[in-house]
């Protein structure tokens, strides 16, 4: 584990490091202190620096000596104050008025401060390692110096050249004064520390690699994903450099350029690149690379995906998935593919069974908002209270049984995809007025809070109702109808292009028997011309569920047209109500389409009333039987037997 950081104070002599234990108390860092002769200092400073010494404390040559072999490490040397100069520079002048000194330039320049208010002239010698003290002694004699001041080595030389040494001390003041910048200087260093771990910590948690670098291009570090990304077993360092060489990066780095998810292939994998420039007091200093498998992101893609089909927000088509080649659908698709680029909200307008919602699904597939989820809801699902908490979500205690934490709404959930309103003519006034305000505003709150939370979501409503009718009827809000009825679809019922009926079928039967675990049948011409007669009031819907119903019945056999006959007439009402439809349908727009089409339902209503004679003729005129063959109840076989005899009374 890291050791915690410490002063230390290193001295060559037992009176100096009684002084600093004695000061030691006005600084709350600890301090360790350590007496060594001058020629172990190294070796003892070596060692309490790798135990955690941060900032060394020491005097005169050991100071000189350790700063010079650790340059990286905050170094103090205890200073001499005026008064401390004043001290020993009065003692050295009662053996002469002109006096050698020989130490370091910070003192030096103490006692020149000195020296002219106490009458004494100096002589220097400047020392900026401790050979140099020697040879300033040496000089000091020469000059016929009778005095000598200076640190515990020099006055030792001076007493042998015969001179009078007097020992430059520190006081108490001076200590105190070294030990506070010590003290300063290591919090400074323990908060930098600190700052670096977080970054530290911050770096090797995301996911991606991170790479310092100067403004050469030089790596200055890595964090831990960048190391996994490229350990080969060769040297880390040697392995991002030539990463940061083969893909640009190092000479994009000196050129100042940025990089935004630009994908760069190396060693037949692929990354995605990210610079960001550097700048200290609008210097360029180099740059931060993010580095991001593209592996990686796929399969964080794919898990986004996975999770949202899990929670049932996943588009399932696209318009590809459209079945028809009709003018009018083809017309229909390419709208819907120009109104895809367009972030404004969308409205179709179909019948029951006509695809809205695939319409709806493939307008998102094919939108800026397609890697977002598709949410989708049915107004007319829920009654208006919980239609509103659905919306919008609430909060935790909104009311009573409110879902503990609240709850999040299908507006929130859709953020930055598409919200599919199904049955949009359903909504109550009440939330009528709320879902302006979200579709204006972009923003939305939830119930029992009083928070906005901002939304990006795309809207694709649909209704198998007259908007514009319930609008002059006061039954839907005019300001929302014209929110919602930007960009429209008309979606036309089956009848109106029964040229698509055949793709259909052939759509249909190519996927449905397989989910039926049932063979595939053919279907005869003759079975196939009905079903194009037919009027389908339930749309591709119905054609969907009577082909089912054929699939199970024909059992990989042909399907003929007795088939068809038989499946229709299940379709009918078992009250006699057939001919009432489930959605108001628009008028004919011509009267020759209009007659074509009695005539078609003509021919199919004598098919049908075929059917029935000849199940009738098969079960002897067993009524009950024959209405369990076609599927019908006894009260529709009553009513159709009622009709085909009435027909032949004409």
């Amino acid at each position: 584990m890291p050791k915690h950081p410490f002063i230390c104070a290193i001295v060559s002599d037992n009176s100096a490091a009684e002084q600093i234990e004695l000061c030691q108390h006005s600084i709350s860092s600890p301090v360790r202190i350590i007496t060594t002769e001058s020629s172990k200092c190294i070796v003892a400073t070596k060692r309490v620096i790798e135990e955690g010494a941060a900032v060394i404390v020491s005097r005169g040559s050991v100071w000189s000596t350790i700063k010079k072999a650790f340059p990286l490490v905050p170094t103090l040397q205890t200073p001499i104050t005026c008064c401390d100069a004043i001290e020993f520079l009065t003692k050295a002048k009662q053996y002469d008025t002109n006096i050698g000194v020989v130490s370091f330039p910070s003192h030096i320049a103490k006692m020149v401060t000195v020296a002219p208010h106490l009458g004494v002239s100096l002589t220097v010698h400047q020392v900026n390692n401790p050979d140099d003290i020697e040879k300033g002694c040496y000089e000091m004699r020469d000059k016929g110096m009778k005095v000598l001041v200076g640190g515990g080595h020099a006055v030792q030389w001076a007493q042998k050249l015969g001179l009078h040494g007097v020992l430059h001390t520190v006081s108490a003041d001076g200590v105190i004064q070294v030990l506070n910048e010590a003290d300063r200087i290591l919090n400074a260093i323990i908060s930098e520390r600190s700052k670096d771990a977080r970054v530290r910590t911050m770096l090797n948690a995301l996911k991606d690699g991170a790479i310092s670098l100067n403004e050469q291009g030089k790596v200055l570090e890595y964090n831990l994903p960048a190391q996994k990304m490229f350990a080969n077993g060769e040297s880390t360092m040697k392995s991002i450099r030539t990463f940061l060489q083969d893909t640009g990066i190092i000479e994009a780095v000196q050129q100042q350029l940025t990089w935004s998810g630009e994908s760069k292939k190396y060693e037949k994998k692929q990354y995605l690149c990210n610079i960001i420039p550097a700048y200290s007091n609008d210097i360029y200093c180099g740059a931060s690379v993010i580095i991001q498998d593209a592996s990686h992101i796929q399969s964080l893609e794919h898990k986004m995906r996975r999770e949202l089909h899990a929670k049932g927000h996943v588009a399932r088509y696209t318009l590809k998935d459209v079945v028809g080649h009709s003018a009018e659908m083809r017309s229909l698709v390419e709208h819907a593919e120009l109104y895809a680029n367009s972030p404004s909200s969308i409205f179709i307008y179909g019948e029951s069974g006509t695809g809205k919602e695939i319409f709806a699904q493939g307008i998102h597939m094919a939108s800026p908002f397609r890697n977002g989820p598709f949410v989708g809801i049915n107004c007319t699902a829920l009654p208006e209270s919980l239609l509103e908490s659905e919306l919008f979500g609430y909060a935790e205690g909104a009311f009573t049984g409110a879902k503990k934490g609240g709850k999040v709404g299908l507006f929130e959930m859709a953020h930055n995809g598409t919200l599919f309103l199904d049955e949009i003519g359903e909504i109550p006034t009440s939330v009528q007025a709320k879902l302006l305000r979200v579709l204006e505003e972009k923003i939305v709150m939830r119930i029992g809070q009083e928070r906005y939370i901002p939304i990006n979501v795309r809207i694709v409503c649909a209704t198998n109702k007259d908007l514009a009718e319930l609008v002059r009827c006061g039954k839907f809000r005019e300001d929302l109808f014209y929110r919602l009825n930007v960009l429209r679809l008309n979606l036309p019922p089956l009848r109106k292009h029964p040229e698509d009926i055949e793709e259909l079928v052939d759509s249909f039967l190519s996927w449905l028997p397989q989910s039926l675990s049932l063979p595939r049948p053919l279907i005869s011409p003759e079975a196939l011309a009905v079903l194009k007669r037919y009027h389908f009031p339930g749309n591709i819907r119905e054609l969907r569920n009577v082909i089912e119903r054929l699939v199970v019945i024909a059992k990989g056999r042909e399907i003929r047209e007795s088939d068809i006959s038989r499946v229709l007439l299940m379709n009918e009402a078992p009250c006699g109500n057939s001919h009432k439809k489930a959605v108001t349908v628009p008028p004919s727009p011509s009267a020759p389409a209009d007659a074509n089409r009695r005539t078609k339902q003509s021919m199919l209503r004598a098919q049908i009333n075929s059917t029935i004679l000849q199940v009738l003729e098969e079960t002897q005129g067993n009524k009950a039987e024959t209405a369990r063959r076609l599927g019908i109840s006894p009260a529709t076989l009553w009513r159709r037997l009622k009709e085909i005899a009435a027909q032949e009374k004409k």
